[in-house]
């Protein structure tokens, strides 16, 4: 009986424990700043294909490739995966302003600043389109900063950013203590603003790698593997150079798509075209681990230059020793943007300039490597870059509530903004853990994956940013993608992830770049979000929805544009603030509802799911709503934030009933009552029933446990009293047989 008990109490506690626990984490997932999941190799070359370079370690000996670079802004150390140093921002308060400290910029890149540059509320660009972000980082700070080297410690130089005025540095061995000599000696310089001692984090791949191949394995095992051509040789000429077909001659059907056609043709850029675009003359920096560049279908990609910032070296195609496959995703990636193999695959934007850069260390994760992006960002803005596609994300060392556009890559895609270079970025592959940065960037467009149904995908990361923005911006094709693979010149694959939606994304932006050549960042983004397939009900899951490049194409924006497509009234004193807010100083200041350049996109609110259940907390603001996540250690989580604090530097302004200044009550839709009680729930529909899930599982697994304890409690009386009445049985029976043996 006591055995049947104690049996039964245990299988209570464990169905307890488990109707308690709804927070489980059943992604998939191999890569984390490589946003991708899993690869199926195909090696099938044909008997009749041209014997060309299988080797990864060789260098692409394309013409176009310079092989020259124009990096002063990086040091020239190698980052290290073995060193035990810490990491530190050190952000200077001035700059020398002669006329050769002014960093060499391209003719490209003052043409796309002329032709796309957007000032944002925080833009400080003059006529000339040259500003204080262009002026190199001094080098007698720096110089200063490095000589506060002693016999403990060393320092070496990573990165200098120029956009934000500071280098990182690295200090070997580690400190720990903000008092160290080193740290003391830093921030007496006069000129040294502040530093970022950031917490040390890294983590050797090996065993990650080690995992994703026994799931690389697994796939093929389920997969059924398909002979095909991959190579026709009347797409080459008498040199074994690829030809490019006219346009005139080409029907964008899978006939020359080929295993890509679904992933286009879902997002309509397919569409686009038919009308003869090809990304030609728009210039593209892809972000990643490394290409092989030496693939049959990058044999026509105009490649105008290259680095790789984690070696600082020129070529991107290197490997290292016990990670042979380090390119493999940026191989995937570049191939899904701008491959070129009718028949087999076809990336859209084919016909662009290709910059690329290496900046993932597969080897480790660590924050070096966001040294890495930002520097490779202010060196592909330089050199021209209009479009950037960086399937990478970083999560590790950061928390949710710190994805709210105010991360140092967030700052660094603003300025990118301003300059007029759109960033396209991959969401991530966490989940419901959420997005991770640059995603969370402002002016990003982050790209979330769907299957072929138009599904959202399980790993997909899902937003809203920790303040309250909508996320991911939009959704790409992500499920069991067919792109170029880096085993070999005519290998191929098979992957997933948010990685892969991403450089598709990317390259119908490309198009559209190309037809619109005085769009704006910020005009691209409203184009995109406001004719995606949720564009009237964005969510966290699917943010605006699948995109759509033709309807994109075709938008017509409300700022009067004329028939150049030149923007005449570019400022909220023409346009308005959507009736969201006020316009002051030409800038307008949101209500907490909203967001964006006119206050045109509306927020999500914060949720216990959302923010709670990440490691956050909602924050009450004044008008008694939620929108943004802050982290959970801080007591008082009310803000004191009010939009109307701003009007004392508006000339003649005045309160309007949603409480914002400048304008005037007409350009108001709420009125303070409803400003004070509504809330974005008819946004978060699915989140609602996520929440009603969660309260009813805690519920559930809250009765079952009292009523497991009370039933415990019972069982225990109810075997004592046996006992107890065993006991006194006992007792008399005893007594009798004594009293009968005498």
């Amino acid at each position: 009986m006591n055995r049947f008990i104690l049996l039964f109490i245990f299988y209570l506690f464990v169905f307890t424990c488990r109707s308690i626990n709804v927070n489980i984490n059943n992604n998939f997932k191999i890569s984390k700043n490589l946003n991708f999941h899993f690869e199926n190799n195909f090696n099938n070359n044909n008997k009749n294909n041209i014997n060309r370079n299988n080797n990864n370690n060789n260098n692409n000996n394309n013409s176009n490739t310079t092989g020259k670079t124009d990096n002063s802004n990086n040091s020239n150390s190698n980052n290290s995966n073995n060193k035990d140093e810490s990491k530190i921002w050190v952000f200077f308060n001035s700059k020398e302003t002669k006329k050769s400290n002014i960093s060499k910029i391209s003719k490209e890149s003052t043409k796309r600043r002329i032709d796309r540059s957007f000032p944002t509320s925080t833009s400080n660009l003059n006529p000339n389109f040259i500003d204080e972000n262009d002026l190199k980082v001094s080098n007698n700070y720096i110089k200063k900063v490095l000589n506060c080297s002693n016999n403990k410690n060393t320092i070496e130089l990573n990165h200098k950013s120029n956009w934000l005025n500071s280098i990182s540095i690295q200090i070997s061995p580690s400190i720990i203590d903000s008092n160290d000599e080193i740290i003391k000696c830093i921030t007496n310089f006069s000129f040294v603003k502040s530093i970022d001692l950031v917490l040390t984090f890294k983590r050797n791949n090996l065993q990650q790698q080690q995992k994703q191949q026994q799931q690389q394995q697994k796939l093929k095992n389920n997969e059924e593997e398909k002979e095909e051509f991959y190579f026709k040789k009347d797409q080459y000429d008498n040199n074994n150079n690829l030809k490019i077909t006219t346009t005139n001659n080409v029907i964008y059907n899978e006939s020359f798509y080929g295993q890509t056609y679904f992933g286009i043709s879902q997002l309509k850029i397919d569409k686009v075209q038919e009308l003869g675009y090809n990304g030609s003359g728009i210039i593209i920096l892809i972000l990643d681990s490394g290409f092989y560049k030496s693939h049959q279908v990058f044999q026509h990609l105009n490649i105008i230059d290259e680095y790789n910032f984690v070696d600082n070296i020129v070529d991107t195609s290197n490997n290292y020793q016990g990670y042979e496959s380090s390119s493999a995703h940026g191989t995937a990636t570049l191939s899904l943007l701008a491959a070129y193999n009718p028949g087999v695959m076809v990336g859209a934007a084919y016909g662009s300039s290709i910059l690329l850069a290496k900046t993932e260390d597969v080897r480790t994760e660590s924050q070096v490597e966001e040294d890495d992006w930002i520097a490779a960002i202010e060196w592909g803005e330089r050199l021209g870059a209009t479009l950037v596609s960086s399937s990478l994300g970083y999560t590790d060392w950061y928390k949710y509530y710190q994805m709210d556009g105010t991360t140092r890559l967030a700052i660094i895609t603003d300025i990118a903004t301003e300059k007029g270079m759109l960033i396209v970025n991959s969401a991530g592959n966490d989940g419901n853990k959420g997005i991770g940065s640059p995603a969370d960037g402002k002016y990003v467009i982050s790209v979330g994956a769907v299957d072929q149904n138009g599904k959202v995908a399980s790993f997909s990361s899902i937003g809203p940013s920790a303040d309250g923005r909508v996320k991911p911006d939009i959704m790409g094709f992500g499920v069991k993608n067919y792109h170029a693979s880096s085993s070999g010149y005519s290998s191929y694959s098979i992957g997933s992830g948010t990685s892969f939606s991403c450089p598709i994304v990317a390259s119908g932006i490309a198009l559209l770049m190309q037809a619109h050549p005085t769009w704006s960042p910020i005009q691209i983004q409203e184009a995109l979000l406001k004719t995606a397939s949720y564009s009237s009900k964005p969510n966290i899951y699917y943010g605006y929805g699948i995109f759509n490049a033709f309807d994109a194409f075709n938008y017509k924006f409300n700022d009067g544009l004329d028939n150049n497509n030149i923007n005449i009234n570019s400022n909220c004193s023409n346009k308005g603030c959507s009736g969201y807010g006020g316009c002051c100083n030409d800038i307008c200041t949101c209500a907490v509802t909203h967001y964006g350049e006119y206050c045109q996109y509306e927020k999500i609110g914060c949720t216990f799911t959302q923010c709670n259940d990440r490691g956050g907390k909602c924050q009450i603001d004044k008008f008694n709503q939620s929108f943004i996540c802050i982290d959970h250690n801080i007591i008082n989580n009310v803000s004191t934030y009010d939009p109307r604090d701003i009007c004392p530097i508006c000339t003649n302004a005045n309160f309007t009933r949603c409480g914002l200044c400048g304008g005037n009550e007409s350009q108001c839709i709420l009125d303070n009552e409803r400003f004070i009680s509504s809330s974005n729930d008819s946004h978060n529909d699915g989140d609602d029933d996520h929440n009603i899930s969660h309260r009813n599982k805690l519920i559930i697994g809250l009765t079952i446990g009292i009523g497991g304890f009370l039933l415990l409690s019972i069982s225990l009386t109810i075997i004592i009293l046996k006992n107890r009445k065993l006991s006194k049985r006992k007792n008399e029976n005893n007594l009798k047989l004594n009293q009968i043996n005498k």
